[in-house]
């Protein structure tokens, strides 16, 4: 069996590790933090993924939007990758875990470009959840964020009074804690093992490490010791 560390529990920390053990992978995550989520924690939670199921969206409209953005310092392959395998990879999440998304009607920041949808579709949130007490525990907390009402319910106007109160009384995960607590569940049903208060100066013992740890991109030293 292969064995596959992932450094940083955030999204793509998680939906690594996640899809590393489907495929039959002994996977540890490392978070330096306490507790699980990084930054996604403290966030709304809204992923745009161009070309998903639950919008008339396109993979060319996402591919002429995304290009019609270049400011000469892209990997061109690597977005048409992303581009491609959006759509697949939330109806994925949402087919196999916990995870259930809401499309936005956000428009596009620059939907004036070519491909670009003012309509919006592209921006998925996730639904309300209530976590079992095992991923509830370690869900970092999100200080910066009131209330459990979701983007939709907000820009839609259907917010139920009552059930906003019953999901306060149950403490109902909304925005970035439900995206991280549905992975997390569906992380620990394939028996991934997460060790929190690691910070990783080093490449773990494995086959293959992922690193998601968050602004690793434009640290040249920690890019530098990873090609070490």
């Amino acid at each position: 069996m292969k064995r596959v560390a992932v450094i940083g529990a955030g999204t793509a920390g998680l939906a690594a590790a996640w899809a590393a053990a489907k495929a039959g992978a002994s996977v540890t995550v490392y978070e330096s933090h306490e507790k699980v989520g990084g930054t996604t924690a403290l966030s709304g939670g809204v992923s745009w993924l161009p070309a998903n199921h639950l919008s008339d969206d396109t993979i060319e409209a996402g591919l002429e939007y995304m290009r019609s953005l270049e400011l000469g310092d892209v990997d061109r392959e690597l977005v048409e990758v992303f581009v491609r395998d959006s759509g697949p990879v939330a109806k994925r999440l949402e087919d196999e875990t916990s995870l259930r998304w809401a499309a936005l009607p956000y428009p596009d920041y620059h939907s004036e470009h070519p491909g670009g949808r003012p309509q919006g579709g592209r921006s998925l949130e996730p639904l309300a959840f209530d976590a079992p007490d095992a991923v509830r525990s370690l869900i970092r907390d999100a200080p910066n964020r009131w209330g459990t009402i979701t983007y939709a319910e907000l820009w839609a106007g259907t917010a139920d009074p009552a059930e906003l109160a019953a999901r306060k009384e149950r403490g109902t995960f909304t925005a970035g804690q439900a995206l991280i607590a549905c992975l997390l569940e569906a992380c620990f049903e394939l028996g991934v093992e997460v060790k929190t208060g690691q910070r990783i100066t080093s490449l773990p013992e494995a086959d293959a490490v992922i690193i998601t740890s968050g602004g690793f991109e434009r640290d040249e030293q920690q890019i530098g010791r990873a090609h070490v």
